[in-house]
């Protein structure tokens, strides 16, 4: 199945949630090498989980649903080209621009890049065809690094090939394929809210998520094309070709985490691929802004019909999920400088307060030259007493500016954490589900809001580094999220253990008034107060 429909809830169902797997283009047999995109490597890990699940059914005696929850297949990260008989076979043209970036987002081009992730991930998707054939159901939401899902065709080459998978494991017709399912946005079901949650990031939000369409002509083409937010088209022209110089780095999804990043690259390479590549990103841009009007707008209409229709299916009033749909952030830019302000906005308030610190401090210096020297004796001795003083002052006052601009790049908080926490509590109140689960972030967490409602942002299958790591590795990943009727888990899976562990999360600091002057350098900050 691939369209949004509810089947009927069952309130004794164990759910599963995972997100953010981010498969790409995967190994090459015939070099035993992966794509320098690649940042998934670790199939036999969830094949592994996998069979976890099903034996853990078998024990329970309960159905179980595994919910891949946005961005699994990641179409921005494929940039292989097809070769020429292949272009000619499929009909799809391929552009100058696209034999540096990779295929653009038309539909058949998206069916090329399926079957190369695919090919790739081949046992990623015989372990789902093996969780269908014990009879469970998988259902895939799709998110803004996967987009490419809305399209029939891709849609169809997924189920036809969990289905070849399913006759390869013994199925008469492969008629398991029926628990398998595509969501467009959203899943909801006996008080279970599941969603991607990039409609709540301004850089990766989709105007008409359930419609996600540029107009005919987009680009100066013919081919119909998907409406990629702003932070899908960064990832393709800025950040991928960034990433592809040293790919031993890890994902990012946001601003504030890219900023993190990018310090450690070299810079003459970053300096470089900057100025070759953002310029093919300021025109993405534009073109999609010029493409706009009527027919955007017929879109959004589209989007507004099928919109009540999903409410009708998951049992939602209209008017609620009309409210949901209304709390996706604004899409960032309709400018190359729109964007760069909007973007940098909160980094440029920290540097221009330390501007300010800097300026109050040179007069500070000068009043305190001023009053010693008129306070102490005029002599030699008093002199040299009072440049002493002052340089140590300065020296201490500089390595303490210097280092609050350091900590300022390196600790820049991520506001997309927390908009997103505050738009789960939001829906919590709109619809009033048990919990409410979400993923795009990349950062694992639990919280409990005041109406009872529960919380869980599941992460990511991919490394995400930090401080954590030193006290146990690979403490944030293969982060998943376990429901049953009464129990709501945050959970990571152990590959070596082979069983579910809870994932290294440490309790928010507690900051006393020192503590807030000199600075917290060594706690992250999602972990902050």
């Amino acid at each position: 199945m691939s369209i949004d429909v509810d089947v009927t809830a069952n309130s004794d169902v164990e759910i599963t949630v995972v997100s953010d797997l981010h498969i790409g283009a995967g190994r090459r047999q015939e070099t035993a090498s992966f794509s320098r995109h690649e940042e998934f490597f670790y199939d036999v890990e969830f094949s592994l989980f996998v069979d976890h699940l099903i034996q853990n059914s078998k024990t329970s005696g309960k159905p179980h649903i595994l919910v891949l929850n946005g961005d699994v297949m990641d179409f921005l990260s494929v940039t292989d080209v097809p070769v020429r008989e292949e272009i000619e076979s499929m009909n799809i043209p391929v552009t100058r621009n696209e034999m540096k970036f990779g295929l653009g987002s038309s539909e058949n081009k998206a069916l090329w890049k399926t079957r190369i992730i695919l090919k790739g991930h081949s046992d990623f998707f015989m372990a789902l065809a093996r969780f269908l054939m014990e009879g469970h159901r998988v259902v895939y939401i799709r998110g803004n690094h996967d987009l490419e899902i809305y399209w029939e065709k891709v849609k169809t080459e997924l189920e036809t090939f969990l289905k070849n998978c399913l006759i390869k494991l013994g199925s008469t017709d492969g008629s398991e394929i029926s628990g398998w399912e595509v969501r467009q946005w959203f899943f909801f079901e006996n008080g279970v809210y599941i969603e991607h949650g990039n409609q709540y990031d301004e850089t990766n939000v989709i105007t008409s998520p359930l419609c996600p369409l540029l107009p005919d002509g987009a680009y100066g083409g013919k081919e119909l094309l998907l409406d990629y937010p702003v932070g899908s088209l960064f990832a393709r022209f800025v950040y991928g070709p960034i990433r592809g110089l040293d790919p031993y780095r890890t994902h990012v999804i946001s601003l504030a985490q890219y900023l993190s990043v990018m310090r450690t690259y070299n810079l003459w390479d970053f300096i470089r691929t900057l100025h070759l590549n953002f310029p093919f990103f300021l025109r993405a841009i534009r073109n999609s802004l010029e493409t706009g009007g009527t027919k955007a707008r017929e879109f959004l209409k589209r989007h507004i019909i099928e919109r009540k229709t999903r409410a009708q299916l998951a049992g939602i009033n209209e008017k609620q999920l009309k409210k949901i749909d209304s709390l996706r952030a604004l899409p960032l830019g309709h400018s190359g400088y729109e964007i760069f302000i909007r973007m940098f906005r909160p980094f440029l308030i920290q540097m221009i307060i330390l501007f300010f610190l800097v300026i109050t401090s040179i007069f500070g210096w000068i009043l305190t030259f001023t009053t010693l020297s008129s306070i102490l004796s005029h002599s030699v001795f008093g002199k040299a007493s009072t440049i002493s003083v002052l340089a140590v002052l300065t020296f201490v006052g500089i390595f303490f500016l210097f280092a609050k601009i350091g900590k300022a790049i390196y600790s820049y908080e991520d506001p997309l954490i927390i908009n997103t926490r505050k738009n789960a509590g939001k829906i919590s109140e709109i619809i009033k589900p048990r919990v409410i689960v979400m993923g795009h972030t990349h950062v694992c967490e639990k919280v409990i809001f005041p109406n009872g409602c529960i919380y869980i942002n599941t992460g990511t299958w991919i490394p995400y580094p930090g401080p954590w790591d030193l006290l146990k590795q690979r403490a944030r990943q293969f982060t998943f999220c376990r429901i049953s009727s009464d129990n709501y888990e945050l959970l990571q899976w152990d590959p070596v253990l082979r069983l579910p562990v809870p994932p290294l999360i440490l309790e928010n600091s507690r900051k006393n008034p020192w503590e807030k002057v000199i600075g917290d350098d060594f706690i992250p900050p999602e972990e902050k107060n």
